[in-house]
């Protein structure tokens, strides 16, 4: 069992440290206040939660969210989930009028808004699941629930949930919610949801072969891109697309403005950058940069980029091509079938077969069946459980981020929550674990260890089973 989150911080506008032109961030509170053990605090997590800046607004923005990758000494990665959202700075306007309006009786506008940011660190990779519990507490915040915050954030500190197995998590940070967890079979395999699928509607089939084989010899990919988001599911795909390689190189899904330099290591990377610093990463003589907004890449002069041998590197883009278009091989019929005749056959795929695998390989239609038979092992890998139990998550009542007068972010109780967080984990602890029981089954014979070699073959695979075709 690991800890569903280990930190939860919240991160404001430093007034004390602000610059002339760019403001700083601080950490305002963290729970819990010591580290864990196993798991020390990220440091310069104020860097990340605003990687263009900080920086003061003249208008309240949309609330944004992304996640944010860290790496550790020891190569452990930690996932920060950043919720931002602009809070009125009542302290920078003119006295003057703020004089008038309160002889009057009335409290003016404000003119000026900062960012504040909750934040939730864990070890565990689950966007969906830490954009939905730093959106409740968001709700209860901006909403006025009549909910604890305190509770929510020990709630939330002191979940439980099994890494991998296939098991369900059911849980509830206790503001009416109802929230789901699915753990994949088996944690080695990469879950990429529809990331690479992302990936090849944004660069096309060529551009991603380019990248695919710049990281497999080792080159720096520079990605860009005007959403955070995206940046994350771009490095996300790129690099589950060398399983079962491990990618050793410096990952930065989202790099900073501070860290800019960065860019000028001799190393190898995978690194993501906002497209407003573009101009100042176009004069970067030894890097491939992934334009995810233009569906382009830029490969300098110096660089010779070897690219798949023939004829492997027609029939890969003829397998991507039929997988990202099902319907190209009957194009031309006179008498096309129906949408769901294309669908594949269900197949249980065992590990004596790769040698016939690999003798149909020039079979684009046996081919392309042999992916499908493996996307669904993908599928069911991320998805083993087909009925989903019921969720719900209280969201914000729309356009409440433009209501005129807005509470700031109430200060938290930090010794409520560290009692809460106690009682939660003493339960946690004394519960028996809920993990479903593994199958009894028999596992065949694999193929000899010579024959697992990095192929092509995953692109396509993975891209299939995103597709679910």
């Amino acid at each position: 069992m690991a800890r569903l989150a280990d930190y939860f911080i919240v991160v404001g506008y430093d007034h004390e440290k602000t610059g002339p032109t760019e403001g700083l961030g601080k950490i305002i509170q963290r729970f819990p206040q010591k580290d864990w053990e196993d798991t020390p605090f990220p440091q310069g997590i104020e860097l990340f939660c605003q990687p263009g800046g900080w920086q003061l607004s003249k208008e309240r923005k949309q609330p944004t969210f992304f996640v944010v990758v860290l790496t550790d000494i020891d190569s452990e990665r930690h996932y920060c989930s950043c919720l931002t959202f602009y809070e009125a700075e009542i302290n920078l306007q003119g006295t003057k009028e703020i004089e008038g309006e309160e002889e009057s009786g009335l409290i003016p506008p404000a003119e000026v808004f900062a960012p504040k940011s909750l934040v939730l660190v864990s070890r565990l990779d689950y966007p969906e699941i830490f954009r939905a519990c730093l959106g409740l507490i968001y709700t209860v915040y901006v909403d006025s629930l009549n909910v604890s915050l305190e509770t929510l954030i020990a709630n939330l500190c002191s979940c439980l949930v099994p890494a991998s197995g296939g098991s369900q998590k059911l849980f509830s940070l206790g503001a009416g919610d109802r929230q789901l967890i699915q753990t994949p079979l088996h944690d080695s395999l990469p879950v990429t949801g529809t990331s690479v699928a992302l990936l090849f509607q944004q660069l096309g089939i060529q551009n991603v072969l380019s990248l695919f084989c710049a990281v497999l010899t080792e080159n720096k990919v520079l990605f860009h891109s005007a959403s955070f988001q995206r940046l994350s599911d771009a490095c996300r795909a790129l690099e589950s697309l060398m399983f079962p390689l491990k990618y050793s190189y410096p990952y930065i899904p989202i790099l900073p403005a501070q860290l800019l330099e960065v860019l000028s290591s001799p190393t190898p990377f995978i690194i993501g950058v906002h497209s407003v610093f573009r101009n100042d990463i176009h004069e970067l003589l030894d890097v491939i940069i992934a334009d995810l907004d233009g569906g382009t890449i830029k490969i300098p002069e110096c660089i010779h980029l070897s690219q798949l041998p023939e004829p492997l590197l027609h029939q890969t883009q003829m397998a991507l091509s039929l997988v990202l278009h099902p319907d190209l091989e009957t194009a031309d019929y006179a008498f096309p079938p129906p949408r769901t005749a294309l669908s594949h056959s269900k197949m249980l795929l065992v590990a004596f077969e790769v040698e016939r695998i690999k003798a149909e390989e020039g079979n684009p239609p046996k081919m392309i069946k042999h992916v499908r038979e493996l996307a669904e092992q993908l599928f069911k890998n991320e998805n083993p459980n087909p009925h989903i139990a019921f969720q719900k998550v209280p969201r914000p009542t729309e356009g409440s981020h433009l209501r005129v007068h807005i509470l700031p972010f109430p200060r938290i109780n930090e010794c409520r929550v560290q009692e809460l967080l106690q009682e939660g984990l003493a339960r946690s602890q004394g519960a028996p674990a809920a993990t479903r029981g593994d199958k009894k089954c028999v596992v065949p014979a694999g193929p000899p260890v010579g024959m697992f070699t990095c192929s092509p073959t995953c692109l396509f695979v993975i891209l299939s089973h995103e597709l679910n075709i």
